[in-house]
């Protein structure tokens, strides 16, 4: 009995030990019987070889796992359940795998990542360059395929020029004709008249304030509204035919990448005034308007219709010059929209003492020069000028920009001129005898720009659009131009003695001169950017339309002084029909008083090709012209002349630039 129960005892010791000791020891020792096991490698999909760091995430847990050097990784003591894992590597594509494990499974996950392949349609770099600075202005030239010299902002700057006649003087190959006074006027390009180039303001075509020619002096543009000065000494197939000489185009300041407020003053004295007076007249008093343009063209004209105070000269010394500019501009709109104001004032007085001896035509006996005349004379002017350039840019976005841009000018040029002509061949009978004029001339010339121009921007994929509409007016007036003459001499007595003769007061003109011409161009150009062969191409189109209207008046009145009448001054002078002019319905109907028309239809096709170090451009341009011209533009007048003139123009060009140097 006592065997029996002990047989028993033992096999319930043996149950204990085996049941609960395994159990005693996981709690103590912190094992799952259940817990289960993830495993595996993670290699390369096309080379198959392991895969370093590579993380492997539990997706709503703590889990996480790296691979070592051989790509293996492992998850331990996971609970039974559904788990989805992260494989993320560097440079390779992430990828989930979600499984189901059971209790005490070890299961083996091997994982191969595809390489990452990012293909990128279109890669845009954007840097940008202070477009003042000699650098850009360099780059610009050496990205352009026609022959092109620029006067960069800087240059401009540090120079001391005061418009942009004095600065394209620093552009080689480039001269400049000069004023009386010594004002920069003409511009000369290839040694070639200024009637064979033309002018732009941003690109664009402006008309002429010039009342007989269609060139413009740059001397009326300020230096501190210029961001650079670009001469173009070659064509394009883009570019209007009609400058066999070149292209000037003033590049007006543009708005800045951050807020810039800047403003200057100037000052000076030209020395000619140091040892003379200047000689001036009251400007203010000149009338701008013609008795035929205030009471109509059947109006009689009297004496007291005109004023004498600006025939009266009187000598002072000048104020001193004043230069003074202001600037303004900022981004907006997180630097979608920028804008700027630039305003430009100067007065500033000019003068000039010298002489001149014309050579006759017909030289006398023996081919020996004939010389008629001496004219010793002097020239005052003061040139009062206002300018403002403003601009607004909206940036929609990397491929669409639209840009308003302004400028206004309004400047007055009053000069004096006085001259002593002393006639070598009338009442000449021996030196210090003969025939001498004094003249004294009083003008005004007024001139005015108006420009404004809308355009676009806009690209999509390989192909780009860039478009314009552009309105100038632009005028020119010389009102109640004069010039005051008398004569006299010094005679040879029988005697031998010299007699001053009385100085008689001679025929007086007074002149109203005005004109006015007016432009609406629509600018259009397309651009294909292929490629072809690893080259690169651009294929260019396009064209313009421009309606041009010119308005010129001309009108003068002619005084006649009564026989030998003696002269003291404009005041106690007489004049024949009760101090009247002898035309008192004025002088309109002449050559200068006309209307013109001109209207241009332009297209072209264009070609640029880059290969390794060559660049090609060809391209040939139609101009359709039509002109007309009415003269003699009276109401009251049934006669004229009118003049119409159609042709075409066909202008084929090709450019060739060879890169020595790719980074020169």
């Amino acid at each position: 009995m006592a065997a029996g129960i002990s047989t028993k005892i033992d096999r319930c010791r043996q149950v204990l030990w085996s049941g609960f000791l395994p159990l005693l020891l996981c709690c103590l020792f912190g094992f799952d019987l259940s817990a289960a096991t993830i495993s595996g490698k993670v290699t390369d999909s096309a080379t198959a070889t392991p895969i370093t760091g590579v993380t492997i995430k539990i997706v709503n847990s703590n889990g996480l796992a790296v691979t070592n050097s051989e790509g293996i990784y492992q998850f331990n003591n996971l609970s039974p359940g559904v788990f989805t894992l992260i494989f993320s590597s560097e440079n390779y594509d992430h990828q989930t795998i979600t499984i189901t494990i059971s209790n005490r499974q070890t299961t083996n996950l091997d994982i191969a990542l595809k390489k990452l392949v990012v293909k990128l349609i279109e890669v845009v770099v954007l840097g940008k360059i202070n477009p003042r600075t000699d650098r850009q202005s360099r780059l610009t030239e050496k990205n352009s395929i026609t022959s092109l010299d620029i006067a960069s902002g800087d240059l401009i700057e540090h120079s001391g020029s005061i418009s942009a006649g004095d600065a394209v003087q620093h552009i080689p190959g480039v001269s400049v004709s000069y004023t009386n006074t010594g004002n920069s006027d003409k511009v000369i390009l290839r040694g070639m008249e200024a009637k064979y180039s033309y002018a732009l303001i941003n690109g664009f075509k402006i008309p002429s304030p010039d009342d007989k020619s269609r060139y413009i002096s740059l001397d009326i543009f300020p230096a501190g509204l210029l961001q650079s000065v670009q001469v173009y000494k070659s064509l394009t197939a883009d570019m209007e035919g009609d400058a066999i000489g070149g292209v000037v185009n003033l590049v007006m300041r543009s708005p800045p990448d951050r807020f810039l407020l800047q403003a200057g003053l100037g000052t000076g004295y030209n020395g000619n005034y140091f040892n003379n007076s200047y000689r001036t007249f009251n400007s203010h008093v000149v009338q701008h308007q013609s008795p035929y343009e205030r009471f109509g063209p059947s109006y009689v004209a009297t004496g007291a219709d005109f004023t004498k105070d600006n025939l009266s000269f009187y000598n002072s010394k000048p104020l001193p010059d004043v230069t003074a500019n202001l600037l303004v501009g900022d981004q907006l709109i997180n630097n979608k929209l920028g804008f700027i104001i630039a305003a430009d004032y100067k007065n500033i007085k000019t003068g000039s003492n010298g002489f001149f001896v014309p050579l006759n035509t017909q030289p006398n006996l023996n081919n020996v020069p004939a010389f008629s005349d001496y004219y010793n004379q002097s020239y005052n002017n003061n040139k009062i000028a206002l300018s403002i350039s403003d601009e607004l840019v909206y940036q929609a976005d990397g491929f669409n920009k639209f840009t308003l841009s302004h400028f206004y000018l309004s400047q007055k040029d009053i000069e004096t001129r006085s001259m002593t002509d002393t006639s070598l061949a009338l009442g000449r009978s021996c030196a210090g005898t003969g025939r001498i004029y004094i003249s004294d001339r009083s003008r005004v010339h007024e001139q005015g720009l108006n420009n404004i121009n809308l355009k676009g921007n806009d690209q999509l994929h390989n192909f780009s659009v860039d478009w314009a509409g552009v309105y100038s007016v632009a005028t020119g007036s010389y009102p109640d131009w004069s010039e005051l003459t008398a004569n006299t001499g010094r005679l040879l007595s029988p005697t031998g003695s010299i007699s001053q003769a009385p100085l008689l007061l001679a025929s007086l003109n007074r002149t109203w001169l005005r004109n006015r011409e007016k432009d609406y161009d629509i600018y259009l150009d397309l651009h294909y950017r292929p490629e072809l062969f690893n080259k690169k191409l651009v294929l260019s189109t396009g064209g313009l339309l421009r309606d041009k209207t010119r308005d010129n008046f001309y009108n003068s009145y002619v005084f006649s002084p009564n026989i030998n009448e003696p002269f003291t001054n404009i005041y106690n002078a007489v004049w024949t029909d009760n101090n009247g002019p002898q035309n008192p319905l004025g002088n309109i109907n002449n050559p200068n008083t006309y209307t013109a028309k001109e209207r241009i239809n332009a297209y072209y096709l264009m070609a640029d090709l880059q290969a390794g170090k060559s660049e090609f451009s060809t391209g040939l341009r139609l101009e359709q012209t039509n002109q007309t011209f009415v003269s003699a533009l009276d109401p009251s007048v049934s006669f004229g002349q009118t003049v119409s003139i159609q042709y075409k123009d066909w202008l084929p060009d090709i450019n060739w630039k060879y890169n020595l140097d790719k980074n020169k």
